[in-house]
C-alpha cells in the first residue's frame, strides 16, 4: 500500500486509523462500515482483509489474535473474482463479504475481552486499473 492509496480517506477515518510501518491501514470496528463504503465508492475490489490486535506494550500489531483458549490464531479472508465477473458486480460482492466478516469477528467469543477493544481491520484492495 502506498500513502497517496490512503488519500481517498476523509481525516476523520484517517485519525482513528493505525497505520503500520510499512503503511498499510488498519481500522476499528466502529469504522470499517464506512472505510468499505468509500473504497466501493471509488470502486475498489476489497480482496480481503486481516484481524490484527495492537499490542499494550509497544504499539505494533500482530496477526496472531489471542483465544480465550488454545493457540493464537490468525482471522483472515479474501475474495476472488469469478471469471467472468463485471468489475462493478466484483466491487460490491468484495464489499458485502468484508463486511459479513467485520460483523462476524468484531465481538468473536472466543477473543478476550481484553483483546477486543485492541483488534483492527486490515483491508487489502485494488483499483481496476491497477490489473
Amino acid at each position: 500500500m502506498y500513502p497517496d492509496e490512503l488519500a481517498i480517506f476523509p481525516p476523520r477515518l484517517m485519525t482513528n486509523a493505525f497505520v503500520a510501518p510499512n503503511g498499510e491501514a488498519a481500522w476499528p470496528s466502529s469504522d470499517v462500515a464506512a472505510v468499505i463504503r468509500v473504497l466501493k465508492d471509488h470502486s475498489c475490489a476489497i480482496l480481503g482483509g486481516e484481524l490484527w490486535c495492537v499490542s499494550d506494550d509497544d504499539g505494533r500489531v500482530h496477526g496472531w489474535i489471542p483465544q480465550r483458549q488454545g493457540p493464537s490464531v490468525v482471522y483472515c479472508w479474501d475474495t476472488a473474482r469469478r471469471e467472468g465477473e463485471e468489475w462493478t458486480a466484483y466491487v460490491a460482492r468484495c464489499a458485502g463479504n468484508s463486511a459479513r466478516m467485520v460483523r462476524r469477528w468484531e465481538k468473536s467469543p472466543l477473543v478476550p475481552d481484553g483483546v477486543q477493544g485492541r483488534m483492527v481491520f486490515n483491508l487489502t484492495w485494488q483499483t481496476n486499473a491497477s490489473l
